[in-house]
């Protein structure tokens, strides 16, 4: 994978509403004395948070790949070497107002489905960048 191959993904992913969204929300929700060691978090937005997750998937296959003999595993890897920098970045797309509390007092909610389900709805920005950057087979793949 080219890191411009990458940049050229957030770049048409930035443009999307639901991006522009969440750079407004902020990663850590209510501060209670029970999550002060988390104020840090309050100056990072949720896109700013995703991209770093999506980051630091990057060192973390290349230092697989550069530790595995077996063409097996180098072959996954290769596979994954866009899902999963996009599944750090797609992590949180989901979630609703105040992160992981929102979803402890809404009774059957799950994060992790709702980022799915923006993902792979066929009216999806996120879809639509996908299969404009990979073609709509691969972008399947991808999601998946």
């Amino acid at each position: 994978m080219h890191n411009s191959d990458l940049k050229q993904i957030y770049a048409a992913l930035d443009e999307t509403e639901i991006n522009k969204y969440i750079a407004n929300v902020t990663q850590t929700g209510i501060s209670t004395p029970f999550n002060q060691d988390r104020n840090d978090r309050y100056k990072q937005n949720r896109k700013e948070h995703c991209r770093a997750v999506s980051a630091l998937m990057l060192p973390l296959l290349y230092q697989l790949n550069q530790n595995t003999r077996n063409p097996r595993i180098k072959a996954a890897l290769d596979e994954m070497k866009y899902a999963l920098p996009l599944t750090g970045e797609f992590h949180d797309y989901g979630h609703l107002a105040f992160s992981h509390f929102a979803e402890q007092i809404k009774f059957g909610f799950k994060n992790n489905e709702g980022s799915m389900n923006l993902l792979q709805k066929e009216t999806s920005e996120i879809r639509k960048v996908l299969v404009d950057q990979f073609g709509e087979e691969r972008a399947n793949i991808e999601l998946e």
